[in-house]
């Protein structure tokens, strides 16, 4: 079949409107999504994402209230895979349609989600906003899975309004928390790597949670973030930009 084919199918199938009516909504869907001009073409004519597309199209003319999508983004290139993810944006904004959307991919969450659900063999583990799951994992599976990589396990006291945190297994070292906790009890504090600024310097601040260190194991050149291990006593995972970091290979330093 070719693209209208396709994309007309479910309709033909169920025969819900006629055929000029399911012409007309083929048409007007092929156009959200770019392909308008390939409808006379056949799928093992087109690349990977005009695939992508025309698979959503499919789906989407049906004006279903749920729309599952599993992984749709995953085997794209990273133009196309931005360009559809616009397109996600523009279909939801469009049909209002409920789309739960599998994916593994950090950046696609941010972009779509307005809630997260993070599941581990079956069982959903936590549910919230996109922030209240990245800054506020409810346990070491949920933190480890979005990346928070600094996890510290210890006892927690109350002194003037803030919590004190007592690292298990170091010589005494604590950090501070603003969330209250209960007297004595065991806590794990988590803290994000792009949440920590580093300086050569020291720096003024009114930050309570301020350490000085040694870099260890080097410094990560991941692309876009550079990963420093920094330890102060208690072991820092941070992540600045290029920008922020002059590597031995730079000329601006």
């Amino acid at each position: 079949m070719t693209v209208a084919e396709n994309i007309g199918f479910g309709l033909k199938n169920r025969k819900l409107p006629p055929p000029d009516e399911i012409a007309k909504k083929v048409s007007e869907v092929a156009e959200i999504f770019g392909i308008g001009h390939l409808l006379h073409r056949y799928p093992n004519t087109l690349s990977g994402g005009e695939q992508q597309r025309a698979a959503i199209s499919r789906a989407i003319v049906l004006e279903p209230s749920i729309l599952l999508l599993d992984e749709p983004l995953s085997a794209l290139d990273g133009q196309t895979r931005e360009r559809l993810r616009f397109e996600l944006q523009r279909l939801h904004a469009t049909y209002q349609t409920t789309i739960i959307h599998i994916t593994h991919n950090f950046e696609e969450v941010f972009s779509l989600a307005s809630r997260v659900a993070v599941m581990h063999q079956g069982t959903i583990m936590q549910v919230g906003s996109p922030d209240e799951v990245f800054r506020h994992p409810n346990s070491d599976f949920v933190a480890e899975f979005v990346g928070v990589q600094n996890i510290f396990r210890g006892t927690c006291t109350v002194a003037d309004g803030l919590s004190e945190i007592t690292v298990n297994g170091t010589d005494g070292a604590h950090l501070i928390c603003s969330s209250l906790c209960t007297d004595n009890a065991d806590v794990t504090a988590t803290i994000r790597p792009e949440d920590i600024m580093i300086s050569r310097t020291p720096v003024e601040s009114t930050a309570r949670n301020s350490f000085a260190g040694i870099i260890t194991g080097g410094v990560a050149d991941n692309g876009s973030m550079v990963r420093i291990n920094v330890d102060t006593g208690l072991p820092f995972i941070a992540a600045v930009t290029r920008q922020g970091v002059v590597l031995p290979w730079s000329r601006s330093g």
